[in-house]
């Protein structure tokens, strides 16, 4: 932590002084980063402050988590698919074929689009291993794991920035919108990719890295990271665009506008190339990156496969329950205009890192706005503009001639517990819709001595995670995403699409033919169809907590 411990100015939090800008000669260059100073932490006050922003955030996801919400299984199940790729290791996670899927890309043309990702697991599933400590479901070990990250991120990200009591916002960040805040609480690769996200802001924000040499190199380096740890690697151009703008705005040299995304995309596709998996991991970007989005909006053929419901939400239907989300831009209205005088100065163009973020804030919301999924984008953005708009506003309030902000510097956090008061209703609201191993039927498959490598049939690929976690030893259809079924055989997968909506169920013997299974498993959640399934002689040989399964 030296490189935040070398602002440090005040010893409490409270009690901030305002360092009076130096005047400047028309001929000298303008400050790199904004013009009003924030204040610093010494040593211990430093830790206090970032112990304080970890750890009661954490142990409040924590109760969310283990009390609420995945109580006895967990709510996303995906979780089920990394939690046994942690387990197997490099061995299946590096390896370009994957068998276990019999109607996919990935039999065949396997690459591991969220490869980092999976090494971390792995990493924390061996240090658990070696105190002899089993990792079962639910995974609040991995999930705990995730979440300490990407708090400690934006925490030491803040403290760099030297933001007044980062505690309130990773409050305001984990209790702003609350579906935002159940994707906390799942295992997924979007949290390490949301750290990347705020690291690549933090070091992009360095003055000493501004006129470097390792600037460009570094930026490389991240982007090699995203496409290593995320399924959309092309997102990493969108932090470096926005400080590329900034930049430009304050310096006006064209010439420098696309060196910032140029670097994160050569980076990006190092990252791709430079792959265990090449080129493999080509493919399947374009099934990621342009065939999904066709399913999403209904273009071509794919429109109809229907995805996860991730992809369906509409965020402005759901704002009405998330009225503080809905508040902020206000409240950042308001406290801009209430410092007009400094925000509207002539030399705006110069506060690089808080351009930067606005127009993050901007781009991103707007982005959400129309498509639910860019909320992994837009929520950190938000509250990294939100640090530093209060940050700034607080200082320029108490310069000769400021307006004073009435309780500015407490206010986020007054604002993220007015938050949890709508947040808490809602994950109630959710609470004891999970999903657990199907440990019942895999029983029942080992006691009536399935063959290993026997294809069951699962229409439904959401239910494939619990399988696969379950018994890793048979093989499936598809999984995790209906457009891998689709580019291996459109047609299979259009029949399955019907055959899984229950809108036409084909004999017994036809499916057997079509998909080389002997049995096919329907879960519980899924009554309609094993009620259509039963009215057309379909024969069950197992019926229990887990489902149904039928000979065929």
């Amino acid at each position: 932590m030296n490189l935040i411990q070398n602002h440090q100015t005040q010893e409490n939090c409270a009690e901030i002084s305002p360092v009076l800008p130096q005047a400047q000669s028309p001929s000298e260059e303008p400050t790199p980063i904004c013009q009003v100073q924030a204040p610093g932490y010494s040593g211990k006050r430093l830790l206090f402050h970032f112990c304080l922003a970890l750890i009661v955030p954490l142990l409040l996801l924590y109760f969310f988590r283990a009390a609420i919400i995945c109580v006895d299984g967990e709510t996303d199940p995906d979780a089920y698919y990394h939690a046994k790729l942690a387990e197997q290791g490099p061995r299946v996670f590096l390896a370009k074929r994957f068998p276990a899927l019999t109607l996919s890309l990935w039999q065949e043309h396997f690459s591991d689009k969220e490869l980092g990702f999976h090494f971390l697991l792995w990493g924390l599933h061996r240090a658990r291993s070696l105190f002899g400590w089993r990792v079962s479901a639910p995974f609040h070990y991995y999930a705990l794991a995730l979440q300490a990250g990407l708090l400690s991120m934006i925490a030491l990200t803040l403290l760099y920035w030297r933001v007044p009591c980062p505690l309130y916002y990773n409050l305001l960040f984990i209790g702003l919108y609350y579906i935002f805040s159940l994707r906390l609480l799942f295992v997924r690769a979007y949290m390490l990719a949301m750290l990347l996200l705020v690291l690549m802001v933090l070091l992009l924000s360095m003055p000493a890295l501004r006129g470097s040499r390792w600037r460009l190199p570094l930026v490389c380096l991240l982007g090699f990271l995203y496409a290593w740890c995320y399924s959309n690697p092309h997102f990493v151009l969108v932090p470096s665009t926005a400080f590329a703008l900034a930049e430009f705005l304050q310096d006006r040299k064209l010439w420098r506008l696309p060196l910032l995304p140029l670097a994160a995309l050569v980076g990006a596709v190092l990252g791709l190339t430079l792959h265990p998996q090449f080129p493999n991991t080509w493919l399947i970007l374009k099934v990621q990156g342009w065939d999904v989005l066709k399913m999403i909006f209904g273009a071509g053929a794919e429109a109809g496969i229907r995805g996860g419901n991730e992809f369906y939400i509409k965020p402005l239907d759901h704002i009405s329950r998330a009225p503080f989300l809905l508040g902020l831009p206000l409240l950042l209205a308001a406290l801009v205009w209430r410092s007009r005088n400094h925000w509207f100065s002539k030399d705006w163009s110069q506060r690089v890192e808080i351009n930067a973020l606005f127009i993050l804030f901007l781009c991103s919301n707007a982005a959400f706005l129309n498509f639910f999924r860019f909320v992994e984008f837009s929520m950190p953005c938000s509250i990294l503009f939100t640090a530093l708009l209060f940050r700034d506003s607080l200082q320029a309030s108490r310069q000769p001639g400021g307006r004073r902000i009435f309780a500015a510097q407490h206010l986020p956090g007054i604002y993220a517990l007015c938050a949890f008061v709508f947040l808490l209703p809602a994950l109630l609201a959710i609470k004891g819709n999970n999903h657990r191993p199907f440990t019942e039927l895999a029983a029942w498959v080992q006691r009536n001595s399935v063959p290993e490598g026997s294809i069951i049939a699962n229409p439904r690929w959401g239910s494939f995670p619990m399988l696969y976690y379950s018994m890793p030893n048979m093989r499936y259809l598809g999984g995790l995403d209906p457009m891998f079924s689709y580019a291996q055989d459109p047609q299979k997968t259009l029949v399955l699409e019907e055959f899984r909506t229950a809108r036409k169920i084909i004999p017994a013997k036809q499916l057997k033919e079509l998909t080389g299974a002997i049995f096919l498993f329907v879960s519980a959640s899924e009554k309609t169809l094993a009620s259509e399934i039963l009215r057309h002689d379909y024969k069950s040989v197992y019926v229990g907590r887990d489902g149904w399964l039928f000979a065929l």
